[in-house]
This record gives structure tokens, C-alpha cells and sequence, in this order.
């Protein structure tokens, strides 16, 4: 069972007079039952199926490495893809956190992906984004969705209680100004008006991330190949990489590789564009890329700390609650998550710092743009 499916392995043997001819082995996602949900989760289950027969199929031919798992089947409750477990693609195991290793696979997939997006519109001059606007809709960053706005309530009460965040200043910050500051992530996950668009998978958190592995040498990865496509979107390159980086490294290693990460990605995306005569200076050249890394930045550091409340919460302690409860799950993902979250925090050491590490840097970025604003608006009133 995943967030957003139900998994199943399928397996299919030919047999010719009784003896097994040929054996075929594929991964089915289903349309999950969630109550209280049955729309909206339906409907990102379409987008999904849509996604991989109507727009994914016209970039593999654009690309070198593999980067998604092969597509066969949809209908309207299932999708049938290839397994990658059986084709020797693993997870990271939940004991190891991801290295810089991970990420410049990660970051190879990525540039694969993004270049297919580019030499595709670049060959036949279709915008993917216009095309296909119907299928590429916003599906969790939204005011009207539930989860999301569930979400920031509960990053906000912890700011509330936050040890670093204890002063008049802050507190009255806090309750006055981070939900409003928050607007602007609202347009950032929208088709850019300044920078390149690509076909963006807009979310390469560690589940969605399979590995080929040597050995079973879990730290050194030869290869990334991504899955669960149904948050995609059509927008800057810049979403992804930041996303990827922030939703798989701690901070400190953030600190130590963010630079490096960026420099891979946009190494391997002017390769693979080279290898299709493809100028990168003509689509995304690097000063243009880090400027939109510093312009989107507050959408990954918002969303790390959100998806951290689901994502990083101990499996065990909302596993407990989904059997025992289904009716409290359900208040979990959409209503109210906080209480559930703080308690939590009380008895995991290891999850508590994680929270508050992230609630801090979201508050750190607010704050920052609070007073890049007031120093313009100065700026203006003395001209």
C-alpha cells in the first residue's frame, strides 16, 4: 500500500503442451479505496495514467539512460509497469540515508528526463506544457487541498513551540505573517513566464527512487530510475533538483554537496543535450539556473518540513493509527495533523530534531524575505 496506490506483482507464464514456455513478471498500481477521498485520489490516479501513455511515451526516444520504468498498460483503476525488482533496481534500505553518490544519480536521471522534455519540443515544436495542460495540473501544492493546507497548520504550531522562536518578535511574526508569507510557492510550481520549462516528476523523495546496485554496495549506485509520476508538472528545471535535494540530504549534507549537486545536473544536462546538437546556452545556460535555484528556494524548504509530518514520521507510530483508527487517519492527512505530530516528537528524539531543524530553516528563509522586502520598500520610498 502506498500514499497514493495499492501495489500488487504480476506474474504471467506461457506454456506450450503443458511445459512452461516463457515467464514475464510486471509491478500493477491500483486505485487505492480511501474514505473521504475517493475523488481527489482518483484523479491523481488518472493523471498519473494519462501521464505515462500520453506524455512520457514521447520522450523515451529522446534519451540514453533509463530514468523511468517501461510502461505496457492503464485502465481506468490500474497501471501495469515493468518491475523493476525483477529487473535488478533496488531501494535504498531504510537504515542508510542517501549520499552525494545517490544524488549525482539522481541528478543524471534528472537531466536525462529534463533534456528528452527539451529536444522533444525542440524537434517537433510542441510545447509539452500547452499540449498537455489538461494532464499536468497542480496536485499538491494548493490552497484547496486539504493535505497541503492540513500540512502547513501543523508546521505553524510547531513554530509556535519552537525554542529558537520564543520572542515577541518572532511569535507575533509567527502568527501574523507565515501563512501569508507563504503565497508566493503557490505560483512558483506553475509553467514560468521568465525560465525554461521542462516535464518535471516534482517528486524524487527515496521511495520514488529505485538504484542498480553492485554487490549490494547500497552507498555507490551505477544508476537512478524514477517512479510514481503523479505529481508531475511543467515548469522549470530548477523545482526538481531543488526538490531532490532537499526531500533526500539533511542539511549538513546539503551544506557540504548543494553546490556540487548543481553543478552535476547542469553538467549532465549540457551532455545530453550536446548529444542531440543542442546548445545549453540556448535553453538553460547556468547563471540562468542558479538564479531560478534562488528564486524557487522557498518552495523546497516549505515542502521538505511538509512532506517531514508524513514522510519521516516513524512508519510504525502512523501504521498503528491507520489499522486502529481509520476515521483519525483520515482527520491525519486532511483536518489535523498537529497534535498527532507533536506527540510524536515527544517520544522520538531522532524525528523531533529532524522537525524542528526544518521548521527552523523554513522560518530563517520567511524572515529573510521579510526583510528583503522592508529594505526594497525603503529602497522605493527613497527615490
Amino acid at each position: 500500500m502506498g500514499f497514493l496506490g495499492e501495489y500488487m506483482n504480476l506474474r504471467i507464464a506461457t506454456t506450450v503442451d503443458g511445459t512452461v514456455f516463457s515467464q514475464h513478471r510486471y509491478f500493477v498500481k491500483s486505485l487505492p479505496v480511501l474514505k473521504g477521498e475517493e475523488q481527489s485520489i482518483e484523479d491523481i490516479f488518472q493523471k498519473e495514467c494519462n501521464i505515462y501513455k500520453e506524455v512520457l511515451s514521447k520522450l523515451e526516444k529522446y534519451t540514453r539512460i533509463k530514468w523511468k520504468p517501461n510502461f505496457y498498460l492503464s485502465r481506468s483503476n490500474l497501471i501495469v509497469l515493468e518491475d523493476l525488482l525483477y529487473s535488478g533496481q533496488e531501494h535504498v534500505p531504510d537504515v542508510l540515508e542517501l549520499n552525494v553518490n545517490h544524488m549525482k544519480r539522481i541528478m543524471e536521471s534528472l537531466a536525462a528526463m529534463h533534456a528528452a522534455s527539451i529536444v522533444h519540443e525542440t524537434r517537433t515544436a510542441e510545447n509539452l506544457g500547452e499540449k498537455y495542460r489538461p494532464l499536468l495540473f497542480e496536485t499538491t501544492v494548493r490552497q484547496d487541498v486539504e493535505w497541503f493546507t492540513t500540512g502547513i497548520k501543523c508546521l505553524l504550531d510547531i513554530a509556535k513551540v519552537h525554542p529558537k522562536f520564543q520572542s515577541r518578535e518572532h511569535q507575533e511574526f509567527i502568527i501574523n505573517d507565515f501563512e501569508t508569507m507563504l503565497d508566493p510557492v503557490y505560483e512558483m510550481v506553475n509553467e514560468s513566464q521568465r525560465y525554461r520549462n521542462v516535464i518535471c516528476h516534482r517528486d524524487t523523495w527515496r521511495n520514488n527512487l529505485m538504484f542498480v546496485f553492485e554487490n549490494e554496495d547500497f552507498m555507490n549506485p551505477l544508476s537512478c530510475t524514477f517512479v510514481d509520476f503523479q505529481f508531475c508538472r511543467y515548469s522549470p528545471p530548477a523545482i526538481d533538483v531543488l526538490l531532490s535535494i532537499y526531500l533526500n540530504l539533511s542539511k549538513a549534507k546539503r551544506q557540504l554537496h548543494e553546490q556540487e549537486c548543481l553543478k552535476w545536473y547542469h553538467h549532465c544536462l549540457t551532455k545530453e543535450l550536446a548529444y542531440f546538437e543542442i546548445d545549453i546556452d540556448d535553453q538553460i545556460p547556468w547563471e540562468a539556473f542558479l538564479k531560478s535555484c534562488e528564486q524557487f528556494k522557498l518552495l523546497p524548504v516549505l515542502y521538505n518540513g511538509l512532506a517531514a509530518t508524513v514522510i519521516r514520521a516513524p512508519k510504525a507510530a502512523l501504521l498503528e493509527i491507520k489499522n486502529s483508527d481509520p476515521d483519525m487517519y483520515r482527520k491525519f492527512r486532511t483536518v489535523d495533523r498537529s497534535d498527532v505530530i507533536l506527540e510524536i516528537m515527544d517520544r522520538d528524539e531522532a524525528f523531533k530534531n529532524y522537525m524542528l531543524e526544518a521548521v527552523e530553516e523554513l522560518l530563517d528563509e520567511l524572515l529573510t524575505r521579510k526583510s528583503l522586502r522592508r529594505a526594497n520598500e525603503s529602497k522605493e520610498n527613497t527615490l
